[in-house]
């Protein structure tokens, strides 16, 4: 699998406008749109793994719909999600979209005045909308337009069941710190193959589905 890793560098970026750097004059041409990248996202999270790569690709096209014709503004989104924050993955997920659209719970930015507050922008519902699936409502602030985002975790995409037998012995050796360089690489091409499926979008209607 050689250079299996540049596939990230292929995810499309995602174009966000935000005003708060225009007004406290970040850049000075007056430049306010922000590219986020699933390597920022990576940096983010300190891994690449299916939930941090799910969690972009679901972003991203639910950014889109909320979005149709013009780019989504930062800051001006509010998002909940149907799951408690230290359930599963939900805090994983949620700490991807809190750094693309910058909507954050209790510790956010509080504002300049009325304006630019980022706290509170991102919320949990414990009350789950579908038992079965990860569901995150997208809601703009200017004209409180919804999107739901679905995410069926148990179908995201695999690597064959043999694959992930021998990843689960790999992963048992790397942890444990008996796998040695051959193994480790094994493991970890292993791993990001499984990655690479989610964020090359291929067949995402089985997975995902925005509403």
């Amino acid at each position: 699998m050689e250079n299996i890793r540049n596939f990230m560098k292929l995810v499309p970026v995602i174009k966000m406008r935000e005003p708060l750097a225009g007004i406290l004059g970040a850049f000075e041409d007056d430049n306010h749109i922000f590219e986020y990248s699933f390597l920022d996202v990576v940096k983010m999270a300190g891994h690449s793994c299916p939930t941090v790569s799910a969690a972009y690709i679901g972003a991203l096209n639910a950014l889109k719909k909320l979005y149709p014709d013009s780019i989504p503004v930062r800051g001006e989104i509010a998002i909940i999600s149907y799951g408690s924050k230290t359930e599963g993955v939900y805090g994983v997920i949620a700490q991807v979209f809190s750094l693309i659209t910058g909507a954050c719970g209790e510790k956010g930015f509080k504002g300049i005045g009325e304006n630019f507050k980022r706290m509170g922008l991102q919320k949990f519902n414990p009350e789950k909308k579908e038992p079965e699936l990860m569901c995150f409502e997208f809601k703009r602030m200017d004209n409180g337009n919804k999107v739901l985002l679905k995410i069926d975790h148990s179908r995201l995409p695999s690597i064959g069941e043999l694959k992930n037998q021998r990843m689960g012995e790999l992963m048992g050796m790397v942890m444990g710190k008996i796998a040695d360089k051959s193994e480790l690489r094994e493991f970890q091409d292993l791993w990001m193959e499984k990655v690479e499926k989610i964020l090359n979008q291929k067949n995402i209607e089985q997975w995902i589905s925005i509403v």
